[in-house]
């Protein structure tokens, strides 16, 4: 991707200095990747309508590509590319999962110990498509829209309550997703939320 200003070229040093995923498998639960690209209006996540589906937890929500770990993962980043690969079709040569890790972050009701890798995408396609009936699609989703805050009724664990989210195109982020990626938000561009996150990558 090709840098845009200041804020782009202090956005492109942070990504630098994430340290690799080299944190032992066994240290997570599930991993989940924030796959980057530099679009229209800026720097744009990867992100995954799941579908709706009795029993799943995230049942119809936005999320990250991305899932458990299984006992054939002999690191953090095969989790991802095994998940990008059976959810969406997205195979290695379409992700460049350097520079690493921004962290392992907790998920509640369900506790599990989340670990979220940073990549680039470095496919030629527009989106990819859902390959698995666990997603009903995909599409980027601008940073810059995780500036804005609207309270929507969402079914969460507790009961039907209203929510902090982000609306986009008709696709609401809420929960774990809008809060990590609000918090990357803030680091790429190097306040708690920044504008330079927003910056093209």
């Amino acid at each position: 991707m090709t840098g845009r200003g200041a804020g782009s070229a202090g956005a492109e040093g942070r990504l630098r200095a994430l340290p690799e995923p080299l944190a032992p498998v066994a240290a997570a639960d599930a991993a989940v990747v924030i796959l980057l690209r530099t679009g229209p209006r800026g720097a744009e996540v990867l992100a995954e309508e799941r579908a709706v589906r009795a029993g799943d937890p995230w049942s119809g929500q936005v999320g990250l590509p991305g899932g458990h770990r299984s006992t054939e993962d002999r690191t953090l980043s095969d989790t991802v590319l095994r998940e990008l690969q059976e959810e969406l079709g997205v195979g290695p040569d379409e992700v460049a999962l350097a520079p690493g890790m921004f962290g392992i972050r907790p998920t509640r009701p369900v506790r599990l110990r989340v670990a979220v890798l940073v990549g680039r995408w470095t496919g030629t396609r527009a989106l990819p498509a859902s390959a698995s009936g666990e997603v009903a699609g995909a599409f980027w989703l601008p940073l810059e829209a995780l500036a804005t805050t609207e309270r929507v009724g969402r079914e969460t664990a507790a009961g039907p309550r209203e929510v902090d989210a982000t609306v986009h195109d008709g696709h609401v982020v809420w929960g774990f997703t809008r809060g990590v990626l609000a918090e990357f938000r803030g680091w790429l561009g190097g306040t708690a939320g920044g504008r330079g996150a927003s910056e093209g990558i």
